[in-house]
């Protein structure tokens, strides 16, 4: 006699989905539209008919009478129960509420860089949900930065590249390339009106760009039908190609490697037509051989330029005396009004350094107005005396931040007991009390060194006194009354010169971060912007 329950038909949940509902709660999924009002009683109803199906299975599996087919009837019913009500949930995630434009703003952390032209995490983002899809597709600034290399993926960003052209809208182009294709070159020239920012890895950039673009072997403005250009990096060798750059429209100009002195003479001319405030950046390429002299004799025309910002970048080394020389026939010939940041730095550093130029820097002074405009001097690979450093600091009352920094030799890669760099302590117990402002008595006539500094970045052998440094930070720290802003200090120990900081002056300075009047941090040079 079969069993009784056998001959019982299965009782089928009213909840269950037919097709119907089915596309109907997939079309929510992909509008993202508001759901319905009554869904948290449907997603009630469908967890409290999960629990009886889990007591129903449960009580067959103990009941060794019950026919296979039935448990796994009442479980493939179960299964769809629970699809049904993970979709139902899914209407309820946070991430659905979430506007699109801040979306597109998380999305925009996927686009390509020059450093990484992948762009496959993008596309990705196009696989996840109708709503993704819609929104990358449809935010011109995620497809604003076309990257073309020359590895084994130029090929797909050749092939993309029209596709990023057109999805980008006539949202402002930033290119790079790495490739000498005319294809890209070509296609690309057609939307230069949109170019923000471009840049190439080869001498052959410019030039191609002028010659293929615009079929003339005569000096060109090339730059004329870009009007929405914002930064131009411009090679020594390809300044003869352009007759005068977009500097009405430009933010920011970087000259490299400038190794003649015809064309460090026009690459400083073109800063007397710079818009105030536009950022200027020059690499010299300066060699140490027997044609070194010509670097001395160098003296450049003089110069007023309304640029806010200047960076001067040693690319090659040059005898400390020569590159001395050099730095100040620059600086004397150099009128800037209004400058707010002055930096130096030196490629293959600590193996190279440059060596301060302080009477072309205090002619520059004298002739500018760094007294209100200098916010910002950045000299951490300069060679620089506490005598010259005081002097400067000492006519620079608005400044507020001051990069400085220790030096020491390093070995050579060879081996073979060669060393490079020099050694030199700047960063001691006197020049931080230097730096340490005090109450000046009645009627002295000695103001504060740089009263407004609130950054000092240091790259230092660590060798003061902990007690001293703790002076000059309560001296500057933020007046708990005050609405000015912390003052903070980065401190880079030099590779071989980690110590512990006393006890009690670190007990001080976590106190002082506390508070929220001073912020200190101490880090290896190996971990740049990195806090230990």
């Amino acid at each position: 006699m079969p069993h009784p329950r056998a001959q019982e038909p299965l009782v089928t949940s009213p909840l269950l989905p037919d097709a119907v509902k089915s596309e109907q709660i997939l079309a929510l999924l992909r509008s993202y539209y508001e759901p319905p009002s009554n869904i948290s009683a449907t997603i009630f109803a469908l967890s409290d008919e999960l629990r009886r199906y889990d007591d129903e299975i449960s009580r067959c599996e103990n009941d060794f009478s019950t026919p296979p087919a039935w448990i796994h009837d009442v479980a493939s019913e179960r299964a769809q129960l629970q699809e049904h009500l993970s979709k139902y949930r899914s209407l309820l995630s946070p991430i659905r509420r979430m506007p699109p434009e801040l979306l597109a703003g998380i999305f925009a952390f996927l686009k390509p860089s020059p450093f990484d032209t992948a762009i496959i995490p993008l596309f990705r983002l196009l696989h996840v949900c109708a709503r993704w899809y819609n929104i990358v597709t449809g935010t011109p600034t995620l497809w604003d930065f076309i990257a073309i290399g020359e590895n084994a993926a130029h090929e797909t960003a050749m092939a993309l590249l029209p596709l990023f052209l057109e999805r980008s809208g006539t949202a402002p182009l930033t290119v790079y390339i790495r490739s000498r294709d005319p294809g890209a070159v070509s296609l690309l020239a057609n939307h230069s009106e949109r170019w923000r920012d471009a840049q190439r890895e080869s001498y052959l950039y410019w030039k191609d760009l002028a010659f293929f673009c615009f079929n003339t072997v005569n000096r060109v403005e090339i730059f004329a039908v870009a009007p929405k250009l914002r930064d131009l990096l411009i090679l020594g060798d390809s300044l003869a190609m352009f007759t005068i750059p977009p500097l009405d429209q430009l933010q920011s100009v970087s000259y490299c490697r400038l190794s003649t002195a015809d064309k460090l003479t026009k690459a400083l001319e073109t800063t007397s037509r710079m818009l105030h405030g536009t950022t200027a950046r020059f690499e010299f390429v300066l060699n140490s051989g027997t044609d070194s002299s010509r670097f001395v004799a160098f003296e450049p025309p003089s110069t007023t330029s309304n640029i806010g910002e200047l960076l001067m970048q040693i690319a090659e080394h040059l005898a400390p005396a020569h590159g001395t020389l050099f730095l100040n026939n620059i600086l004397r010939s150099l009128t800037l009004p209004h400058l707010c940041e002055l930096s130096f730095c030196a490629t293959k550093f600590p193996r190279n350094q440059i060596y301060w130029p302080h009477i072309g820097f205090m002619a520059c002074v004298h002739r500018s107005s760094f007294q209100t405009t200098l916010k910002s001097l950045l000299l951490e690979q300069v060679v620089i005396t506490e005598v010259e450093l005081l002097a400067c600091l000492a006519g620079l009352p608005a400044l507020q931040c001051l990069s400085i920094g220790d030096h020491q030799t390093i070995a050579g890669f060879h081996g073979g007991g060669k060393h490079y760099g020099v050694d030199h302590h700047l960063i001691t117990d006197s020049l931080l009390s230097k730096l340490t402002l005090s109450t000046a008595p009645v009627g002295s006539q000695s103001p504060p060194l740089i009263p407004n500094l609130r950054m000092l970045k240091c790259h230092s052998r660590l060798q003061f006194d902990d007690s001293v440094f703790l002076d000059l930070i309560l001296s500057r720290r933020a007046e708990p009354s005050s609405d000015s802003p912390m003052f903070g200090c980065k401190v880079r120990w030099m590779a071989g010169h980690f110590r512990e900081i006393d006890s009690a002056v670190s007990a001080r300075l976590r106190e002082l971060r506390v508070l929220e009047e001073a912020i200190v941090c101490f880090f290896s040079a190996e971990l740049e912007d990195s806090e230990d």
